[in-house]
């Protein structure tokens, strides 16, 4: 496998960045723990000094995907990040009867063949996939998956002892891990949100974004649909 050289490049200019933010704060704090009186201002610096270093690391960023091709800019964008262990991940693949469908839905909100012929230069260019699917990620807090599970078995129960109708099969148990962890009834319990991850369909993913959309799930106690969708010239997603 090829070495990444945008990942050691972003590594060195970023990590001097980070590095000095970190010296930085320390003496923020210090002065803010020394000078009680003068929380307001410190506490000004320190927001100024976040913003001030988060553009630079983005700028940095950006200087060295200047200076590297597309490939290496998705791979790079595409490194598998591991979730952390209180967060319940389900990896599922979107089938492509689904995109066929939803690609139905999206030309006529463009406003029909004609329109989205003038606007993205026809139907099919951007239907092609030689993919069975679209991979994707729900993700989940676990405390709130076991809430909702919680809550599902409650239903249950209550459907049970008013109705005799068929019961549901109950869902099955731990499966709290990324290798094992199937989609569950009692997920539909909770609240959601699709998220489309940043970049411009140039780069991006769910790796390099799975910390917002973790805390999106934890916000809400809910879950979150990502997908793995595909960016410009990649063929193969």
């Amino acid at each position: 496998m090829p070495i990444n050289t945008l990942t050691s490049e972003a590594g060195v200019k970023i990590g001097s960045i980070v590095l000095g933010t970190l010296v930085k704060h320390y003496f923020e704090r210090t002065l803010k723990d020394n000078n009680s009186s003068s929380n307001g201002t410190t506490q000004l610096r320190q927001d100024e000094l976040l913003y001030d270093e988060a553009f630079n690391i983005v700028k940095a960023f950006l200087e060295a995907s200047t200076k590297h091709s597309v490939e290496e800019l998705q791979r790079f964008s595409n490194m598998r990040t591991p979730s952390p262990p209180w967060v319940h991940v389900v990896k599922v693949c979107v089938p492509m009867s689904f995109c066929d469908e939803a690609a139905t839905y999206l030309i006529q909100a463009l406003g029909g063949v004609e329109m989205t012929k003038r606007l993205v230069g026809g139907t099919k260019w951007w239907q092609v996939r030689g993919v069975k699917g679209v991979d994707a990620e729900w993700m989940a807090a676990k405390k709130d998956w076991d809430d909702a599970e919680k809550r599902f078995k409650a239903h249950e129960r209550q459907r049970s002892s008013t109705s005799d109708s068929q019961r549901s099969p109950p869902p099955e148990q731990g499966v709290h891990s990324d290798a094992s962890a199937h989609y569950q009834p009692e997920m539909d319990e909770m609240r959601c949100i699709l998220y489309a991850h940043g970049g411009g369909y140039y780069f991006g993913s769910i790796d390099q974004e799975r910390y917002s959309i973790q805390r999106h799930a934890r916000k809400i106690k809910g879950r979150v649909f990502g997908t793995f969708h595909r960016s410009s010239l990649q063929r193969h997603k």
